[in-house]
């Protein structure tokens, strides 16, 4: 049983892990405040004395927990062998800010439900406010502001959450949730379109045939003809938009290959791409470090091998050329481990799960989120931005630690029927 303290410490996580949902596409504080203050009561639990506290760290804590962290010590490596900056850590260190949110959901175990509901009102919101810049305000494509490429790749991870939910509630008859988790995954998809970035368009259907493959015993005509409805609908608002970024793709495409014009946006892309494979090769194992990176890159434009645009670039916007230049392919493994680990913890407990169970929900979500972001970092360096690293962070450990819960507590399950 729960001591008093403790409930109203589960009641406030439940809180701070559901603001987070719903408060990161619209200020920027609460991708690194909430996440810091989860961490502090995680690193107070730890401090009170793991072995008194009601959870143990099992083989597949113990697996997370040492990719991240060797994800982390890669930087401090990359970091004393190219005598680079103290500052270079600041954004793997978010790796290890979120683990202590681990003990939190084990020791405290956050109300799930409301977290659910969070995700679909946080992308329900995200929709709405996209609709009302776009149309009613005439704002430009950018939602929101403060991080335009990034948030292409968060609002679409929602609606694919949503989707996911959707199957969850439909299983549980829970019909309201259902309608507003259904109507959420359209705005989020409107969004991401409004959005214009066009990286999560394309890993968008990979992700969402994932979500109806593991939902497949679910699936109905209605369900089919509502999910084809979102997408006409989705694709009737913002049709001329997606029409425009495709058409400017194929222009940039064609520019690159007949003229060698690496100043478009893709023509950069492609450069930088190549900047960096350039670079993998002169530097297989340890990499040219963060700085040696950009100095390579001015080079290589120097050199002409690539444009001058394409030579201002800190990164390849490709995550995964990207560490393999700057940390060598020791990095770009340390870079794998952090997303095929958690993949496979999360396969591993949805295989051990009931097909209705909490269990399996987290297991489908979490492999969704790791798939999405895996695939948002062939364009863009997602991991390369606090944003990117908090969202794909938190959530990781997050969905791991609610799916344990629901493995090792089953009767919880049929309290939220």
């Amino acid at each position: 049983m729960f001591s008093r303290l403790d409930a109203k410490i589960s009641l406030f996580s439940t809180a701070c892990i559901s603001l987070f949902f719903l408060l990161i596409l619209h200020f920027k504080w609460s991708y690194n405040v909430l996440p810091m203050l989860l961490s502090l009561i995680g690193i107070a639990v730890i401090v009170q004395g793991v072995k008194q506290t009601p959870w143990r760290l099992e083989r597949r804590d113990k697996g997370l927990i040492i990719a991240f962290i060797g994800y982390f010590l890669l930087f401090v490596l990359s970091l004393l062998i190219h005598q680079g900056k103290a500052k270079e850590l600041d954004l793997p260190s978010r790796m290890l800010l979120v683990l202590p949110l681990l003990a939190v959901c084990y020791r405290f175990k956050p109300n799930p439900l409301w977290i659910l509901y969070a995700i679909v009102l946080a992308t329900l919101s995200a929709g709405v406010v996209a609709v009302v810049q776009f149309f009613g305000l005439g704002m430009p494509h950018i939602f929101p502001v403060h991080m335009y490429i990034q948030s292409g790749g968060i609002i679409m991870s929602l609606a694919m959450f949503s989707l996911t939910a959707a199957f969850f509630f439909k299983q549980r008859r829970m019909h309201f949730w259902l309608w507003l988790s259904i109507l959420a995954c359209g705005l989020g998809i409107l969004a991401a379109v409004l959005n214009q970035s066009r990286g999560p368009w394309v890993v968008a259907p990979f992700i969402l045939a994932v979500i109806l493959w593991f939902n497949r015993k679910l699936l109905s005509k209605w369900l089919i003809a509502l999910l084809l409805l979102i997408a006409l609908v989705a694709g009737g608002f913002g049709g001329h938009l997606i029409e425009q970024r495709w058409q400017q793709a194929r222009n940039d495409i064609t520019q690159y290959i007949e003229q060698n014009n690496g100043s478009s946006s893709l023509g950069a892309r492609f450069d930088m791409w190549k900047s960096a494979l350039l670079g993998i090769q002169e530097k297989p194992i340890f990499g040219w470090g963060l700085q040696g990176v950009k100095t390579m890159r001015q080079q290589h434009a120097e050199q002409k091998q690539i444009s001058k645009v394409a030579g201002e670039f800190g990164h390849a916007h490709n995550q995964y050329l990207h560490d393999a230049s700057a940390r060598g392919l020791l990095g770009l493994a340390a870079l794998l481990a952090i997303f095929l680990v958690p993949l496979r913890l999360f396969w591993l407990g949805m295989k051990r799960s009931a097909p209705q169970s909490l269990a399996r929900l987290w297991g489908v979500l979490g492999m969704v989120h790791i798939l999405a972001i895996m695939g948002y970092c062939l364009s863009q360096s997602f991991l390369s931005h606090n944003s990117g690293v908090m969202f794909y962070g938190f959530v990781v450990v997050l969905l791991l630690g609610l799916q344990k819960n629901a493995s090792i507590r089953p009767l919880d399950d049929e309290k939220i029927e």
